[in-house]
């Protein structure tokens, strides 16, 4: 079955190149990605009008042309239930009793092709499918108005002269509308239940799903899996809108036990033996904890282990993840491995380079940034093995590096899936240890700790002490103000870098702090209640240079009392340890984990910090804000407000991507699929596919 699911979309009958491409563009090139493309919905034909997507069957009234646009006068038969007791009354001589009765609705039916009204005959019926708008717009008084409107404006007053009893306070129409053929309708797998299948590509919905179940007829059937259903009768299924909850529950089920499967069948290497320094863990100016130490001895446990690592390092924001990730790196080194650390910005790449090479100079070990300004003679002697610890970017990715035993990946969230890249496939021991400083839900931990080894660390070096306060942005003028009398280094966060119609950027608040808390010989104090004090202010945001963020950071550092206004960039990586203020303004732009993120900028030396978040009006999240100080208290409480997409898709960064199934809501099929532990010919829809494994 492989080689039929395997083949490229352009050997599927009716699948030109101009669809090759629609469905290019979806991810979808061969048979599988095509039979796991599913419709987004299905419609019912509608027998009221309301706004959104609509099947409707309507007669054609009038056609119009103006200059390059056309538009078409439909009338739509609603039915509507009376029960006025004098109407009922005068029918049935019963009070309670309802009578239908139908309703003529005009539908204005706009096509930017003066061509596209020939398809439609005057008095014929047609079943459509578009968007239903309600313009809210009287037809009378647009009609008075029509002399003013523009050329290529369709007029609403050639409606007029219809007299169906259109309803005068509603104007409802349809952009381009597809006609669908009642014979077409009738062919559809999904016409038994009266749905049109909508599709997420501007193909055809009715000839996508004929293709596609035209397609399923050349596949075997295949065993039932669960209950009678099998594989190809649940895509049938989930194409057709029929029997949808237990044909999806086929398809998380598949997919569940090809990630048991995987995780069962890890591939095998000799047992290594590390040999460590006397003085491993004495090598940085602090004292590791028991909680850092604990990490260390179960990474490196893994890392001496016969079957390549998968590990997650989870910490709190400044609890020393990158230490206890170095040490254990420095260890593959050490004993004749070559190492790669990623990073996933370049000014993070740079500050571990920094950070690190004064130790790795002392083991001799030679060592080298990479991102993607580095000469390709360097690159290429990364490639030969010249360098036994390379620090680099995505650049890193596709690079290959002889006798690689360890990837260590910083911010893994911010990295794809990493099962295709080169730099893994060709590792002589493929061992990975993933990091986050985003906390992992503990029902999520728990629900996946029989699949993936953890080293969760929720106190750091030092305790730290950050006040959280929650300011209305009336009071942005008091702010300035005990900036301008406090002077002291500060990060500004803000949640864009241009104006948009809510709220300002970064760059307008940048300006606007230049003009009034800035330092400046010249300027007259007496001009500002806000003496300005603050040695220097910085604009740090995403579009910059990659060398210039990290000049911009490094000054920031070594300034006294400046002022870093930033966007998220500055969410991971940037460590300056003396900054102990942070203000996010539009705070309820961000999540709570992102919050959480930025609040861990500062406080990094111990000392007592301050976060203020700037907002329009108090919210539940930002109150919950306000009263954590726990990361995974606030990750749980992120999930239960916006669902575990995030958190499931970090962890699938290093795993499988899930394609249906959901966790933690799909928890019972996974542990049913550990019980079971099957192995099916089915894995074959998921194996090696863009869109799955």
């Amino acid at each position: 079955m492989s080689s039929i699911l395997d083949l490229p979309i352009s050997k599927i009958k009716n699948i030109g190149t101009q669809r090759a491409g629609l469905l290019k563009r979806l991810g979808v090139t061969n048979i599988k990605h095509l039979l796991l493309n599913f419709p987004t919905q299905f419609i019912t034909e509608s027998k009221n009008l309301r706004p959104g997507p609509a099947l409707l069957t309507v007669r054609i009234v009038r056609k119009h042309k103006f200059g390059k646009l056309s538009a078409i006068t439909a009338v739509f038969s609603q039915k509507s239930d009376l029960e006025d007791e004098k109407i009922t009354k005068n029918f049935t001589n019963s009070k309670n009793s309802t009578q239908n009765f139908s309703e003529e609705i005009q539908i204005t039916l706009k096509f930017f092709s003066p061509k596209a009204i020939n398809f439609f005959s005057i008095g014929q019926k047609y079943k459509i499918f578009g968007e239903l708008e309600q313009t809210g717009q009287n037809c009378e008084k647009s009609s008075k108005n029509g002399q003013n409107r523009g050329k290529n404006e369709v007029s609403n007053e050639v409606f007029h002269d219809y007299q169906a009893n259109p309803k005068r306070d509603q104007n409802w129409m349809i952009k381009n509308p597809k006609i669908i053929s009642d014979r077409a309708f009738a062919n559809l797998g999904s016409a038994e239940n009266g749905h049109l299948p909508i599709y997420q590509t501007s193909i055809s919905n009715v000839i996508l799903n004929k293709i596609v179940n035209e397609t399923l007829t050349e596949l075997p059937e295949g065993a039932p899996i669960l209950g009678e259903l099998s594989m190809k009768q649940a895509i049938w299924n989930l194409h057709n809108g029929a029997n949808l909850a237990d044909s999806m529950k086929i398809l998380k089920f598949v997919e569940a036990s090809l990630f048991v499967h995987l995780y069962e069948k890890k591939e095998r290497h000799e047992i290594l033996k590390l040999n460590l320094p006397s003085d491993f863990l004495n090598l940085f100016p602090f004292e590791l904890n028991n909680e850092q130490k604990r990490a260390i001895t179960a990474i490196l446990a893994d890392l001496e282990g016969n079957s390549p690592m998968k590990h997650f390092l989870y910490a709190e924001v400044g609890a020393g993840k990158t230490a206890i990730a170095f040490l254990c790196a420095l260890a593959m080194a050490e004993n004749g491995y070559n190492v790669a650390f990623l990073a996933p910005t370049v000014t993070l790449a740079q500050q571990h380079f920094n950070n690190f090479t004064k130790i790795l100079t002392k083991f001799g070990i030679s060592h080298i940034l990479l991102s993607r300004t580095t000469k390709k003679s360097e690159k290429l002697a990364i490639n030969a093995g010249k360098y036994k610890f390379v620090i680099a970017t995505h650049a890193l990715l596709f690079t290959k590096i002889p006798n690689l035993g360890l990837i260590v990946i910083d911010e893994i969230q911010k990295f794809g899936v990493l099962q295709k890249a080169q730099l893994l496939e060709n590792a002589a021991r493929k061992n990975v240890l993933m990091m986050s400083a985003t906390p992992i839900p503990r029902s999520l931990k728990i629900l996946l700790a029989n699949f993936i080894n953890f080293s969760i660390i929720e106190n750091g070096v030092f305790e730290k002490q950050i006040k959280t306060t929650l300011l209305n942005m009336v009071n942005l003028p008091t702010l300035l103000e005990r900036l301008a009398q406090n002077p002291d280094k500060t990060y500004w966060v803000m949640p864009s870098i241009e104006d948009t119609p809510e709220y300002i950027g970064a760059i307008s608040r940048f300006n606007f702090l230049l003009q009034n808390l800035a330092k400046n010989e010249e300027f007259d104090e007496v001009e500002s209640k806000a003496k300005k004090t603050v040695s220097e202010i910085f604009l740090l945001h995403g579009k910059m240079k990659d060398q210039e963020k990290i000049e911009i950071v490094e000054n920031f550092k070594k300034s006294t009392a400046g002022i870093l206004v930033a966007t998220t960039v500055i969410e991971i990586g940037i460590d300056v340890p003396d900054a102990n203020r942070i203000i996010i303004e539009n705070a309820s732009q961000f999540g709570l984990s992102q919050l959480h993120q930025l609040r861990g900028r500062v406080g990094r030396s111990g000392q007592r910090a301050f976060c203020v978040c700037l907002c329009e009006k108090n919210s539940k999240k930002l109150q919950y804000f306000k009263e954590f100080n726990d990361g995974f208290s606030i990750a749980q409480k992120d999930m239960e407000l916006r669902g575990s997409g995030e958190w499931v898709g970090t962890l699938q960064h290093g795993m499988n991507h899930f394609s249906f199934l959901k966790l933690p809501e799909d928890a019972e099929i996974l542990d049913f699929a550990k019980q079971e532990r099957r192995v099916l010919d089915e894995f074959e829809f998921f194996v090696n596919s863009d869109i799955g494994y």
